[in-house]
């Protein structure tokens, strides 16, 4: 029961990992439209680039630290709950200035993808098997970047650029749902026993 219950739960994170790269790909694929939109220039665009890269990288060790404290289910739930509506509210944005806003917002929220998929590994995984769960959910940060190219342009092209920042942000509130139904820690799972 343990074996298929951890796959379940890899298979879970490595969707999660899927969607917050897709989320934070939006961006790349949706920058022609958003700097005719704006008339953003190139040094603006890489201001709103930086917003999300500070954010993200002052967040991981805060991320860490607030999952620790949480637990893996509700942090994880939280700050998907947390990328899912910074990445919709993209769809707000009047400026290159707004848009640099939404994007720390959403670097802030995606940091915790990494120490989360980190800490269900271990609490999961025996020691051996570690490093193939590991490489399960990392290869998502990939695919959401092979994914999101398709799908943000559709969203464009069928609707406008809002929608591809509502679809993609939706996508991940989806999951986040997903995650507080589908995941416990193993000490908390009904389906395991004491032994």
């Amino acid at each position: 029961m343990r074996g298929k219950l951890r796959w379940w739960i890899i298979s879970l994170v490595t969707l999660g990992t899927i969607l917050n790269y897709l989320a934070r790909s939006t961006l790349s694929v949706a920058a022609p439209t958003l700097k005719t939109e704006f008339a953003m220039s190139t040094e603006q665009y890489s201001w709103v680039v930086l917003a999300f890269q500070a954010s993200y990288t002052v967040m991981q060790t805060v991320a860490g630290t607030i999952l620790d404290a949480l637990g893996t289910r509700l942090g994880f739930f939280l700050f998907a709950v947390g990328w899912a509506f910074a990445n919709m509210a993209h769809g707000l944005a009047t400026g290159w200035q707004s848009l640099a806003a939404f994007r720390a917002m959403l670097g802030a929220t995606e940091a915790a993808a990494i120490p989360a998929g980190a800490k269900t590994v271990s609490q999961w995984f025996p020691p051996r098997e570690r490093p193939l769960a590991t490489s399960l959910f990392q290869m998502g940060t990939s695919v959401g970047n092979m994914v999101a190219p398709p799908l943000v342009a559709f969203c464009i092209l069928a609707w406008n650029w809002q929608a591809a920042f509502l679809v993609t942000g939706a996508l991940s509130l989806l999951w986040a749902g997903l995650w507080w139904w589908g995941y416990r820690d193993p000490a908390e799972h009904p389906k395991l026993s004491d032994a």
